[in-house]
C-alpha cells in the first residue's frame, strides 16, 4: 500500500457492521483509524476512548495534523468529537485536511464514519481513494445500499462487503440482488465475512487481527477481516478516481 492512503469506511444504513469492518481494516492494513462517527457505539467507544476528548474537532478547526492514541492489540486511533455532531463544514476543504494528515503521518489511513449523508461522511468519501461500504444481507439493507450504488458508483471506487453473512442456501436471493446490483454498477465486490454471533459480545477491545495466539473462532474471523484487507489492496493498486470528479458528485447530491 501507498503509505499515504486513504481508506473510507461507509453505508447508508447503520446496523452493518461498520465500526467493525473499520477497526479490523485498519488493524489490518496497519493504518491510523480517524473516528469521524460520533455516536457512543462507535470506532472510538469500541477501542475504549471518550467522545469528550475533542483532538479531532480541535484538529480540524486549527488545520493541525491530531496526534493519533496508540494501544497493544488495537490500531492507532485519532476518537471522534462529541461536538461534530453540531460541527458543520465545508467538504471539500476537510477533505483537503485529511489527505495532508496521511502525508504528515506518512501512514494509510481508514476512516469510519457516521451513517447516511452528513458533511464529514461526505468529506471522509471525498478524500477516500477506495469506499467500502459493509452490506447487510437483507432486503431494508440491499434497498439502502441501490440507492447509495445509483448516486455514487460512477464517481468513486468502491468495494461491497457482504458482512455477517449466514447459511448462503437461506439467504440465496439476497445474495443474487447484491451481485446483480454490483454488476449494473460496475462495482468489487470483497470477499464475505461470516456471521459470528459472539463478536458484538466480546468485551475485549482489541483487533480480531491483532490478536497474538487466537483461538480457533478469532482466528476464522481474523482470515475474513485479512480477505477483505486483501481486496482493499488490490483496489488500490488500480488509479483511483480523480479528486476533482469525486467532489462535483458530491456537490450535485448535496448542493
Amino acid at each position: 500500500m501507498n503509505t499515504t492512503h486513504i481508506v473510507t469506511v461507509s453505508a447508508y444504513k447503520g446496523g452493518v457492521g461498520k465500526t467493525t469492518v473499520a477497526m479490523e481494516l485498519a488493524g489490518a492494513l496497519g493504518a491510523i483509524l480517524v473516528d469521524c462517527d460520533w455516536d457512543r457505539g462507535g470506532a472510538s467507544g469500541s477501542w475504549g476512548a471518550a467522545l469528550s476528548d475533542g483532538r479531532l474537532l480541535r484538529a480540524l478547526l486549527r488545520d493541525s495534523p491530531p496526534r493519533p492514541l496508540r494501544r497493544p492489540g488495537r490500531p492507532d486511533l485519532v476518537p471522534s468529537s462529541a461536538g461534530l455532531a453540531e460541527w458543520i463544514g465545508d467538504p471539500a476543504i476537510v477533505a483537503g485536511r485529511l489527505r495532508d494528515w496521511a502525508e504528515a503521518w506518512g501512514r494509510p489511513v481508514v476512516i469510519d464514519t457516521h451513517p447516511g449523508a452528513v458533511p464529514m461522511t461526505d468529506a471522509a468519501w471525498a478524500a477516500a481513494d477506495v469506499v467500502v461500504v459493509p452490506v447487510g444481507i437483507a432486503w431494508p439493507e440491499l434497498r439502502a445500499l441501490e440507492g447509495l450504488l445509483a448516486e455514487r458508483a460512477t464517481a468513486f471506487t468502491l468495494i461491497l462487503a457482504p458482512n455477517r453473512v449466514r447459511d448462503r442456501a437461506v439467504i440465496r436471493p439476497q445474495l443474487k440482488a447484491l451481485v446483480n446490483m454490483a454488476r449494473t454498477y460496475g462495482v468489487a465486490v470483497a470477499p464475505p465475512v461470516g456471521d459470528y454471533p459472539w463478536l458484538p459480545r466480546r468485551r475485549r477491545r482489541s483487533a480480531l487481527v491483532l490478536t497474538p495466539n487466537p483461538g480457533r473462532a478469532v482466528a476464522a474471523a481474523a482470515a475474513d477481516f485479512r480477505s477483505l484487507a486483501h481486496k482493499v489492496e488490490q483496489a488500490l493498486a488500480v488509479e483511483a478516481p480523480e479528486l476533482q470528479k469525486q467532489a462535483e458528485v458530491l456537490e450535485a447530491t448535496h448542493g
